[in-house]
């Protein structure tokens, strides 16, 4: 039998557990359920894993849920869909079950031995740098600069069935969270030598409506990408070449001076302003908070922007696609990403 006629068996096993788990025969469900995974030699699908996952949840057996939803993870293609974001807290429900029950067995085992008490202490397993140095960025409310840590490790770590990888995957949607929805407690973090946005007083803006915009001109923080650092307790590469913008020229302070004051320049240029004067904002000053990579081949990837109105986030998204080609920065002769931060404020009286 050829390995096509197995998958389309399996395909048919799995849509009769799912009709007998619709009627609430979760024991005939459960059955087709082991003959599709025979078939397939394992849980090597992801219908088949949110399948099982719902079902062994359904029965109450968290820790064969576990496994499910577990190996899910490892199938999965996309992590922006719906459904990894649901697995995702599905997960942590059972984690949670599953810990439970671990302590109601401990406890039995506890109360029906009258000998002396014997503690077994588990290996603490060191976690990995990179994850690490995203924990101690989180505290410091440094969000990009853990988001950047996560990045590296994603790329560094190979096998995603480790306790530790999705432990990973959980704190990083907590970090994403928190870039897309800024508090202005957040806003207000300045560090040096980091990205990070400025204060809202550093920024001085005119006019009795929108009509101008202002962009800080030491508001432009570049950081390099954390997967070349030589120096456990650094939290920035120093580039030997730091990227150019057209036109600019000099050594490593001037060219970082130049591309500040040209993206500056640029979107202050760029970003028509009179869209906010007609989207009849609360009055106040109104915030756009920007961040984007250039990656190691000069295109400008990975946007992420929050604007007080979606009409603004598009207007950011045109004004970046017409950024000109940026020379990438480099390091030991090697061409490094570079991440961007660009804040933008105007009043609306």
């Amino acid at each position: 039998m050829y390995s096509q006629d197995n998958k389309d068996i399996a395909r048919i096993y799995l849509q009769k557990a799912t009709a007998s788990y619709e009627g609430r025969d979760l024991v005939k469900a459960t059955d087709f359920l082991e003959k599709a995974v025979k078939y397939l030699e394992g849980i090597n699908s992801e219908e088949v894993a949110v399948f099982g996952t719902r079902l062994y949840v359904e029965k109450k057996q968290f820790r064969l849920a576990q496994t499910y939803v577990k190996q899910f993870f490892v199938l999965s293609k996309s992590k922006k869909s719906k459904e990894y974001r649901d697995m995702l807290l599905q997960y942590v429900d059972i984690k949670d079950a599953v810990d439970k029950l671990d302590k109601i067995e401990a406890a039995k085992i506890k109360d029906s031995t009258k000998t002396k008490e014997v503690v077994v202490v588990e290996e603490v397993k060191k976690a990995h740098p990179q994850f690490t140095k995203a924990q101690e960025a989180f505290k410091a409310r440094n969000y990009i600069l853990a988001k950047v840590a996560l990045d590296a490790y994603f790329l560094e770590v190979k096998d995603k069935t480790t306790k530790e990888y999705t432990d990973v995957l959980n704190f990083f949607v907590q970090v994403k969270e928190k870039l897309e929805a800024p508090t202005v407690e957040e806003t207000d973090l300045v560090k040096k030598d980091s990205i990070a946005i400025p204060k809202q007083d550093s920024v001085i803006t005119t006019g009795p409506v929108v009509n101008d915009l202002e962009i800080k001109k030491d508001s432009v923080l570049v950081t390099q990408d954390t997967i070349k650092i030589d120096e456990p307790t650094t939290n920035f590469v120093i580039d030997e070449k730091a990227a150019v913008y057209p036109g600019c020229s000099g050594d490593n302070e001037a060219l970082k001076a130049c591309m500040e004051k040209s993206l500056k320049d640029f979107f202050t240029e760029k970003f028509d302003v009179k869209l906010a004067a007609e989207l009849k904002l609360e009055s106040g000053t109104q915030k756009i908070f920007t961040v984007f990579t250039l990656a190691r081949d000069g295109s400008i990837g990975d946007v992420k922007i929050r604007a007080p109105h979606p009409i603004l986030e598009e207007e950011v998204k045109r004004v970046i696609q017409l950024l000109p080609k940026i020379e990438p920065a480099s390091q030991r002769g090697e061409v490094i990403p570079s991440t961007y931060t660009i804040p933008i404020f105007f009043r609306v009286e």
